[in-house]
């Protein structure tokens, strides 16, 4: 086992709030989005792809474009799930909510 001190551990923790930090473009708080609808109003594929590896999800176009994305308070984002497939992500029809299809 690797001892880990605090500083490494805050560094760390910064490190990871830094990156979803930079998620909240086109992600109003509690909805819940497609990566391609976060792509759409700004965010980059790489921001999504740091959010994706930060849930130990892959970070393939499928994932960054067809998973559901919760939007937190204070610009946080977080993976909520993959839909499966190309394609296989809704619009919010009904906000806040994305859907699978």
């Amino acid at each position: 086992m690797i001892p880990l001190n605090l500083t490494t551990l805050l560094t760390t923790a910064t490190i990871l709030f830094s990156t979803v930090q930079a998620e909240i473009q086109g992600c109003p708080y509690s909805y819940k989005v497609c990566g391609w609808d976060l792509i759409k109003s700004g965010t980059t594929e790489q921001d999504l792809r740091n959010v994706l590896q930060s849930y130990g999800q892959s970070t393939d176009p499928t994932h960054v474009y067809d998973s559901l994305f919760v939007c937190f308070k204070q610009g946080q984002v977080g993976f909520d799930k993959w839909c499966g497939g190309p394609y296989k992500c809704g619009t919010m029809v009904n906000p806040p909510f994305g859907t699978c299809t």
